[in-house]
């Protein structure tokens, strides 16, 4: 009987640890709306990349208004699939960033700071391929 519970213990622990592992590595990733724009020959848009070290979460973060900025590198918190991060002062987007990340979009906006070209502070990014990636 002894062995019996502690195998169903051990079935359910592995078992929690391995959902918390999958949403983890959900929230990793690169999501992006960076586009170049062929009239003007001007790269636009923001891309932030998430990923997971030793130390955490982690934050690259690069936004472009007709060329890209030097990307920022920041810890990130991560809670189930809600995420914050803040940017120091800079030119360009900068304060803190509360979103949330699910069905493949990064969605949130910077409670202080800069916000883009269009007067907004809010952001929806798709995960999928760095425009780096797909630039030729």
């Amino acid at each position: 009987m002894g062995r019996t519970v502690f195998a169903i213990t051990l079935y359910v622990l592995l078992g929690a640890l391995d959902i918390c592992a999958v949403a983890a590595e959900r929230v990793t990733g690169i999501y992006s709306d960076m586009a170049f724009n062929k009239e003007s020959g001007d790269v636009s848009g923001i891309e932030v990349f998430v990923v997971f070290s030793r130390e955490g979460f982690q934050v690259i973060f690069q936004d472009a208004e007709g060329s890209p900025s030097v990307p920022v590198v920041v810890t990130a918190v991560v809670k189930g699939s809600n995420i914050s991060f803040d940017l120091p002062e800079r030119n360009g987007y900068s304060g803190k960033f509360v979103g949330r990340i699910s069905n493949g979009k990064l969605v949130g906006s910077f409670l202080a700071g800069a916000v883009g070209k269009e007067g907004k502070s809010e952001i929806t990014l798709k995960r999928g391929k760095s425009y780096w990636q797909r630039a030729r």
